[in-house]
């Protein structure tokens, strides 16, 4: 996973003052006509904070379930709020997450940070895809999201292939420790591994030297 990647998740959750107007336009102006260049734009080190926060109220972060089930396995689920401000996910979502919660699992129909979003998922989606993740892409496509947070390997391949910005768990983990949000990666994806989250060795190095972790 590369930096460019995980610098794509670095929203604020405040509210955009009067000063940030020119930048919304500007921002606009920019995605609406090449969401690659927004994309290119977004992972320059000038390109800060108050831009990518303004970036992201105006195209949202929508997550799949996976990402959900294993910050909440380790109780960091608060992480998306905290790092992102709000996050929508598709109606199929919230459904798989009940399906597999526990009792001691939080209730996310009453979390005041999720939109939870009924979509009608295209047939050529559902047809590759689990219904969670066919209805995060085609989500992601009607709300032109700023990032999709999504890891499993087929739907990542396909979402990239559709042009939507994906990142996966390991990469909000990152995020989170370089702005203080957690003391260090390892440990985390330690305990997601022993809740039987499935994370590749490969994987894990890459994240960790990301974090500036020792592997």
């Amino acid at each position: 996973m590369s930096l460019t990647q995980i610098r794509l998740s670095a929203h604020s959750c405040c509210h955009y003052q009067s000063q940030d107007k020119p930048l919304i336009k500007r921002l606009i102006r920019v995605s609406s006509s090449c969401p690659c260049s927004t994309r290119m734009l977004i992972s320059t080190p000038s390109f800060g904070a108050r831009a990518r926060r303004v970036l992201a109220e105006q195209r949202p972060v929508i997550s799949n379930t996976t990402p959900l089930i294993s910050l909440d396995s380790v109780g960091l689920v608060d992480l998306l709020p905290r790092l992102y401000g709000a996050v929508v996910i598709a109606e199929a979502v919230l459904l798989e997450f009940e399906l597999k919660a526990r009792q001691a699992d939080p209730n996310l129909r009453t979390a005041a940070w999720l939109t939870v979003v009924p979509i009608a998922v295209p047939a050529e989606l559902a047809a590759l895809l689990d219904i969670g993740e066919a209805a995060t892409i085609a989500l992601a496509e009607q709300m032109h999201a700023s990032l999709v947070l999504l890891d499993e390997r087929r739907g990542r391949r396909i979402a990239n292939a559709r042009g939507l910005p994906v990142i996966g768990t390991g990469a909000v983990l990152v995020e989170a420790k370089q702005l203080g949000l957690i003391s260090a990666v390892a440990p985390v994806l330690d305990a997601m591994i022993r809740q039987r989250r499935y994370i590749s060795g490969h994987l894990r190095v890459t994240l960790l030297q990301a974090a500036g972790e020792n592997s």
